[in-house]
């Protein structure tokens, strides 16, 4: 019986891993449902936890996103989401080729 504690704790840190990694699902989507948007094309997604603004923001996931434009040119840009706040460009490089619509280029900063 003095192992029972333990199922819990385990138990719970299983559930923690598996939200996380739905978590990272729903970005990816997300992210590329973003890019396609502006009719580009999703080459790579990779977490980046100490990305461009990760300082001070603790509800957002930071990701590095290389993708092609509609015109060809492959850029790398960083964005952060998480499931109540969309997804938001930062950097030097975020997504230029978008089109001025309501849903794109939400906190981009212009």
């Amino acid at each position: 019986m003095t192992s029972f504690p333990y199922v819990y704790f385990f138990g719970l840190i299983g559930l923690l891993v598996c939200a996380r990694i739905f978590a990272g699902c729903l970005d990816r989507s997300r992210i590329c449902d973003e890019i396609a948007t502006s009719g580009g094309e999703v080459l790579d997604i990779t977490w980046s936890p100490f990305g461009r603004g990760w300082f001070g923001d603790q509800s957002n996931r930071i990701y590095e996103v290389t993708y092609r434009t509609e015109t060809g040119r492959t850029l790398t840009a960083t964005c952060k989401t998480s499931l109540f706040t969309g997804v938001f460009w930062s950097g030097d490089s975020p997504p230029s080729d978008f089109p001025d619509q309501p849903n794109s280029r939400k906190g981009s900063g212009e």
